[in-house]
């Protein structure tokens, strides 16, 4: 549930950090860029991810609490298992984004 929450407040500091940047490097009013903003975001674009950060934490759960539930051999296997599940949750995560961009951007 919070990789959503943390993505949607992701997306909000980065607006607020490239109008920061935007002040600091260029001489831009917030005019132009709330205009350059409105004109070049698109709606799908904050639906999309939250879309695939939904899929990414579910992915996350799922595979972290499977091999923690099949931890065997005391603390050596705690920490195998932690790395079989870092390791499968970035596999799955790079074929889940290729899976969404394929079927949500096309």
């Amino acid at each position: 549930i919070m990789v959503p929450v943390l993505t949607t407040v992701a997306n909000f500091v980065a607006v607020v950090a490239g109008w920061y940047a935007v002040k600091q490097v260029l001489p831009m009013t917030d005019e132009d860029f709330a205009y350059g903003a409105q004109y070049y975001y698109r709606t799908f674009d904050g639906y999309y991810s939250v879309i695939k950060a939904f899929f990414f934490g579910g992915a996350i759960a799922i595979i972290s609490c499977y091999m923690g539930f099949n931890t065997k051999q005391g603390a050596e296997g705690v920490g195998k298992s932690t790395t079989a599940a870092v390791v499968a949750s970035s596999v799955i995560i790079l074929l889940i984004n290729a899976f969404l961009a394929k079927v949500l951007l096309n």
